[in-house]
């Protein structure tokens, strides 16, 4: 059971403000929160796919951080993969996360005194800390089908709840995951409503201001 329950009815409350950097994508927005939160038992992966830039990250970050998210999910991880990615530091951030660490703070710390761990258990320790419980793990900037298959075995398959949900800028990316995987992509159209829609809240005007 997830920590406490989302209603649908809810969801309009979290819509983020015109004051946060994230403007234009609510649609989006709320579609996502409303699929990480829904009361579907399977492991679901979420891809959201977009052109490099356009404002994937900062959705996903939104998502991660919102309080609808904090509610419904016991353990929240982030990780950034990119193209030269080490499954090491993955691991090691994943486990930081998931014991409620702040990755910014005695991060350097705890991957001193875990730098005699080997790189099965590091995999295995974060097996465990998922077990069991309803878990979000958002991987960001996914750019290659090696890093997924280095990474899946250390999530439970069973976790009741639970979702994944990954950036990338390839959409062989998201077909990877098959049936389990919800694509939601991002368009230039998307990207050019947010732009319109800053220049309102900043211009007062419904215009783009010229390139």
């Amino acid at each position: 059971m997830p920590k406490y329950s989302i209603r649908s009815s809810d969801l309009s409350a979290f819509t983020p403000t015109k004051n946060n950097t994230f403007v234009g994508f609510d649609e989006i927005f709320l579609d996502i929160i409303s699929r990480l939160t829904e009361q579907c038992p399977a492991l679901q992966i979420l891809s959201i796919v977009g052109m490099a830039g356009i404002g994937k990250t900062t959705l996903a970050r939104n998502v991660y951080d919102h309080s609808s998210v904090l509610c419904y999910f016991y353990i929240r991880v982030w990780v950034t993969i990119s193209q030269e990615f080490r499954v090491r530091e993955i691991l090691l951030t994943a486990i930081f996360c998931a014991n409620k660490g702040n990755p910014n703070e005695n991060f350097a710390k705890f991957a001193d005194e875990m730098s005699q761990v080997g790189l099965h258990e590091l995999g295995l320790q974060l097996y465990r800390i998922l077990s069991g419980r309803i878990f979000s793990i958002i991987m960001d900037d996914m750019w290659s089908i090696e890093a997924c298959e280095k990474l899946k075995f250390f999530f439970p398959k069973g976790s009741d709840g639970s979702r994944i949900m990954i950036t990338t800028r390839l959409s062989v990316m998201a077909s990877y995951f098959g049936t389990c995987n919800i694509k939601i992509r991002i368009s230039v159209t998307d990207f050019g409503r947010g732009q319109s829609t800053i220049a309102s809240t900043l211009l007062g005007s419904t215009e783009t201001p010229s390139s």
